[in-house]
């Protein structure tokens, strides 16, 4: 719960789960209870420890080998991330199912402790192995399909992945009130909204360097950050610097919420933002909601922003500049509504998680045609 692409995997299982048999294999769910597929648990020891279960996975050799016989009956497995995208390769190619690998990239700035460089480097470097060993690699922006043939020398397919599902993020049934009651400080305030993990390649200590300039022209502003403490260290960073800021009464920590709860979050905020330095793909559930996006001009968010028509690209990597049409916005609500209903119309026609479920079952059955049809 609380990692972005876990819950497209929940979402995308489901959708194709109606006219497929899909199960999800994992090491670790939080999810108790599903409905249209079924989820398998590998057991390896100490699960609920973060570094065993996303570093030492492979090496827990009978249930590497339990795992790779279990997918052998399936027509396609389609893997996401690291260790699971090894599954199909290691130790040698496993024959039957269609290999399909979706990369999402791995950033290595700006880790600064020396076991988390290590652990993203060594990441990044197995992704590649399992994109270069993968029938079919697919991407979900410019930016990713870029980079993984400049690094890689694969040629890989984008198509729009991580979408909406707008049947959850309905504006004409999400509510603020339901936000007000748990937080009444937000009340009638201008609130800035961030959903993500609070992680360093986030950039969220200069998120809260550019929300302390916001405040000195819109002096009501309030930031609510909702998110998982993935790095304890990370947080606790940004928590002194809260405190040093004055900002205690202004910024609010969440935690991870619930994810049929976040839409009342959206529909809480007046326009949502975000300094991450890096995203394979900046998700788009504000635009459900018609609220404008801002953050920096790099990596894919010009994938999801349509820079003076959905939201705002910062050229500029600092926190005054990310500030200025923040502040902007806030003091323009004729704006935040314009750049808001053209999100909403854009993120309808391209990033509807229903539409994109049908596009990847059609993608799948074609490319087993095409198998069945070289193998006679």
């Amino acid at each position: 719960m609380g990692s972005g692409i876990d819950s497209l995997i929940y979402q995308l299982a489901r959708r194709l789960g109606q006219r497929n048999e899909v199960e999800v294999f994992t090491f670790c769910t939080d999810y108790e209870d599903v409905s249209g597929f079924t989820v398998h648990e590998e057991k390896i020891p100490f699960k609920r420890n973060r570094v065993v279960r996303q570093l030492f996975a492979p090496l827990f050799i009978s249930t590497w080998n339990h795992l790779r016989n279990e997918l052998r009956d399936y027509d396609v497995v389609i893997s996401q991330i690291y260790p699971a995208n090894l599954a199909v390769v290691v130790p040698s190619h496993l024959k039957g199912p269609l290999n399909v690998v979706v990369e999402w990239s791995t950033p290595l700035q700006p880790y600064a402790r020396i076991p988390e460089r290590l652990y993203v480097g060594l990441v990044k470097r197995l992704n590649g192995l399992a994109c270069r060993k993968a029938d079919r690699v697919l991407v979900a922006s410019g930016f990713v399909k870029s980079l993984v043939l400049k690094e890689w020398k694969v040629q890989a397919e984008r198509m729009y992945l991580d979408g909406v599902d707008f049947g959850l993020f309905d504006r004409s049934k999400a509510s603020a009130e339901r936000v007000y009651a748990a937080y009444p400080g937000m009340r009638d305030k201008p609130v800035l909204l961030y959903v993500g993990q609070i992680a360093p390649h986030k950039n969220l200590v200069m998120l809260l360097e550019a929300f302390s300039s916001v405040r000195k022209t819109v002096t009501d502003a309030m930031l609510v950050i909702v998110g998982s403490r993935t790095y304890a260290n990370y947080y606790e960073q940004l928590v002194k610097l809260v405190q040093q800021k004055g900002l205690q009464d202004a910024v609010v920590f969440t935690g991870v919420v619930p994810w049929e709860a976040l839409p009342d979050y959206y529909a809480a905020c007046d326009v949502y933002v975000t300094c991450s330095l890096w995203e394979g793909f900046l998700r788009g559930e504000a635009y459900a909601l018609a609220r404008p996006m801002v953050a920096f001009d790099v990596t894919s968010h010009s994938d999801s922003i349509i820079d003076g028509e959905t939201g705002v690209l910062v050229r500029e990597i600092d926190a005054q500049a990310f500030a200025g049409p923040v502040s902007d916005l806030l003091k323009n609500r004729s704006e935040r509504e314009r750049l808001g209903e053209n999100g909403y119309r854009w993120a309808r026609q391209h990033l509807d998680l229903d539409m994109i479920a049908a596009r990847l079952d059609g993608y799948l059955k074609q490319l087993l045609n095409e198998a069945e049809s070289k193998a006679g």
